[in-house]
């Protein structure tokens, strides 16, 4: 059966509804092979969710969407393998 992906997923660490253990046991129940957690400014839930692939056999890409601003207005940019420590990123 071929797996999907999804990189573009939120935790309770912005603004989802689930932990990022509780993300990731239903990424691995609809046969999502690999998920990028990307949580509005913050990698806070990352530590968890990459537990929590481990043990439920889905690939977790670390990832971060970034608020910021420009001349109309507010616009976000996912960003892709964040490093473990940035102390320009909330954690």
């Amino acid at each position: 059966m071929q797996k999907i992906i999804d990189l573009h997923t939120h935790t309770i660490a912005s603004d989802g509804t689930d932990t990022p253990t509780e993300l990731i046991k239903k990424a691995s129940q609809a046969n999502i092979g690999a998920i990028a957690v990307t949580d509005h400014d913050t990698i806070s839930g990352l530590v968890e969710a990459e537990k929590a692939g481990k043990e439920y056999g889905v690939e977790v890409v670390r990832a971060c969407e970034i608020s910021t601003f420009c001349k109309y207005g507010e616009i976000h940019l996912l960003a892709f393998w964040v490093p473990y420590e940035d102390k320009n990123i909330e954690q």
